[in-house]
Parts: C-alpha cells; sequence; structure tokens
C-alpha cells in the first residue's frame, strides 16, 4: 500500500496530526505581573480576561469558531455568578491571522486594558507571538488551540508560497504518486475543500483521506464538499463529540445550539478548544481564589483538571499529559470517533466512499 503525506510548508508549526488538539499551557517565567491579588467582597469590578482573535486572514474559520467558545463559556460563567464573584468581561483585538499585529494585540491588552487574565489566539504560529509579551509581564496563558511540531516524509520541490491559496498544483503531484492512504497536513476548510476539488476532478479515489484541519468543522466542512463526499473522510481530534460524557459537555452542547442553532454535528473543533481553557482557567482561579498570575502559574504546575475534551494535567512544557487523541471519520453525515477501538463509535470504513466526478 502506498502512503503518501504532505504538509504545507509555510504551516508547519501547526499543521501537524496533533496541531490544535491538546490544552497547551504557556507558562510565563519572569516578569511581574501588574494584577490583583484577590477579590473582596467590595470588589465587584468586572475580571477583564483579554486574547488576540483570527477575524479575518488564513485562519479566520477557526479564529471565529474559538471566539465562540470563549462567547459561550462567559456566557456560562457569569450565570454561575462569575469568576470570584465577579462577572466576566472578554477583551479582545483582531489580529488577522498576522503573527505581528498578535504580538501588538497583547501588548495593548497587558499595557492598556489590563487585563486581569489571559486565554491564547488560534494555532501555534500565533500563540508564540503571544508568549512572549506574557512572559515579559509575568502572565499565564492558556492556550486551547496550539499544540505544533511536525516531520513530513514528503517535501515539496520549492516552498510553497506564504499567499497561495490554491493546492491544486500540489494536489496533482499526489494524484500522480498513486497513493492509496493520503494524509494532509491542512489547515481549516479551505485547504481541504481546495485538495478534494481537484481529486474529484481527476478522478483520483484513494482508499483513504485523512485531514489535520478542515474535516472537523462541522457544517462548515459538509456545506463545502457535501454530506456524500465527506463519507469516509477521516481527520484527528482530542477526545471530543457532542454525546461525550465529560466535564459539562451536556450543558455546553445545549448553550451552543441555543445560542448558534443548527445541530450538534455543526459544532466546531475552535469552539470546543476555547471553550476548553476557558474552564480550565475558571477551574485554577477558583481553586487559588485569585487572579494573581503568579499563583495561578503554581496552581497550573501542580494541579488537574477537567475540560470538555477530558482530564487535563500538564507537564514541564505546558502540555497537557492526559489528552487522548481520538480518529474521527465521516459516517452517514455525522462525524464520529472510529478509533481508538474502545471509544470507537463504530469500525473505521475501508476503503472509503468512491467519489463521482
Amino acid at each position: 500500500m502506498k502512503l503518501h503525506y504532505f504538509a504545507r510548508l509555510r504551516k508547519t508549526l501547526f499543521a501537524s496530526i496533533s496541531a490544535s488538539l491538546i490544552l497547551l499551557f504557556v507558562v510565563a517565567c519572569g516578569g511581574t505581573s501588574t494584577t490583583s491579588t484577590t477579590s473582596t467582597p467590595a470588589n465587584k469590578t468586572p475580571i477583564k480576561i483579554g486574547f488576540s482573535v483570527s477575524l479575518a486572514g488564513d485562519f479566520s474559520a477557526d479564529g471565529k469558531a474559538l471566539l465562540m467558545g470563549y462567547q459561550l463559556w462567559q456566557d456560562a460563567v457569569n450565570k454561575r455568578g462569575g469568576l470570584l464573584g465577579r462577572q466576566v468581561q472578554l477583551v479582545y483585538y483582531n489580529d488577522s491571522s498576522d503573527p505581528q499585529q498578535v504580538t501588538t494585540n497583547y501588548q495593548k491588552l497587558i499595557g492598556s486594558d489590563h487585563v486581569d487574565l489571559l486565554l491564547g489566539p488560534f494555532s501555534t504560529l500565533l500563540t508564540v507571538q503571544a508568549a512572549p509579551v506574557a512572559q515579559r509581564y509575568g502572565y499565564a496563558i492558556i492556550e486551547g488551540a496550539a499544540d505544533g511540531g511536525l516531520q513530513t516524509v514528503f517535501d515539496l520541490p520549492q516552498p510553497y508560497p506564504e499567499e497561495a491559496t490554491d493546492v491544486s498544483a500540489i494536489a496533482k503531484q499526489i494524484i500522480h504518486s498513486g497513493a492509496d492512504v493520503v494524509v494532509l497536513g491542512t489547515v481549516g476548510v479551505t485547504d481541504s475543500v481546495s485538495f478534494i476539488k481537484t481529486f474529484k476532478q481527476q478522478h483520483y479515489n484513494p482508499k483513504a483521506l485523512v485531514a489535520t484541519s478542515g474535516p472537523d468543522e462541522g457544517k462548515s466542512f459538509t456545506d463545502a464538499v457535501g454530506v456524500a463526499t465527506a463519507e469516509g473522510i477521516m481527520t484527528p481530534q482530542a477526545g471530543w463529540y457532542p454525546g461525550l460524557n465529560t466535564y459539562q459537555n451536556t450543558q455546553f452542547v445545549q448553550d451552543y445550539l441555543a445560542k448558534f442553532g443548527g445541530t450538534d454535528q455543526d459544532i466546531n473543533s475552535g469552539t470546543v478548544q476555547g471553550y476548553s481553557a476557558a474552564q480550565v482557567l475558571e477551574q485554577a482561579v477558583n481553586k487559588i481564589q485569585s487572579i494573581d498570575n503568579v499563583k495561578l502559574i503554581q496552581e497550573l504546575r501542580t494541579d488537574s483538571f477537567n475540560s470538555l475534551q477530558g482530564p487535563v494535567k500538564f507537564d514541564a512544557k505546558g502540555q497537557n499529559t492526559q489528552g487522548v487523541l481520538f480518529l474521527f471519520q465521516w459516517q452517514n453525515g455525522k462525524l464520529i470517533p472510529v478509533y481508538p477501538a474502545n471509544n470507537a463509535v463504530s469500525k473505521p470504513e475501508y476503503p472509503k466512499n468512491h467519489w463521482s466526478a
């Protein structure tokens, strides 16, 4: 069996099998936090939580989904009385998927807006720009959508241009290889759709197709390619799906449907990742009864937490050591786990659905 792996060279920091799947805690070592240390009964001012988000550019689809997760959590925590008896106020700026703008945004959030706490942007590429700013001021960032690092077995003969959006030429190289199994290091629906459309136009039907991002974006993906075309396509994700019995998941799904409508199959993984990161932040703050970042960092380094995606325990590098990676597949209009076997809802379809032109 021939296997072909492709990853966009300009996105190798985050377009990996594990990218955007496991909660990451970016520890800000050094510096002095300017946030208040505790909440007192007389202090009823909102707790401001800042972040940068991609509302335009390459990561806009995922960025908007991440924002939905943060906003859903804000609604939920404020209904519960807020953090430490204070309402939560989200403060965010659009970075347009530009790393330099991320740096500017976090400097503004800390230096001008004087936010109390931070959450991360979408992708490792943008998170690595936020981290030095947080470190300088002694803040921690809990990041649900960045865990990069990639080793490929196929390199493009020439670097893939930063501004390029049409992957048809690369898709044709994959077609020429005749691979039975194709693994695509994609970022978002646009990449995935471009590959799939080219494959269909050229009557290329690999027996298995795995894309790291795109198929996990629910209705955005099936609207773009069609339910029939989506059948059999796989994607790796952290351990989450609508019916999973994890921390606050039932309420999360109910709140999502009430606020945004649709079905539970429409929920984008970015929304889950954002909500999960905020869940961990809430638990950490409640455990130490403080929003002091020095205390928060220590708490995140030592304690265990829960999330939509399952248990969370950060190692010395800030990665969640208890995260479970699932392989999901589109079957009969639903994205369901098919591996590992003990968590699978169904067996994998192999070969996948044969596309018609």
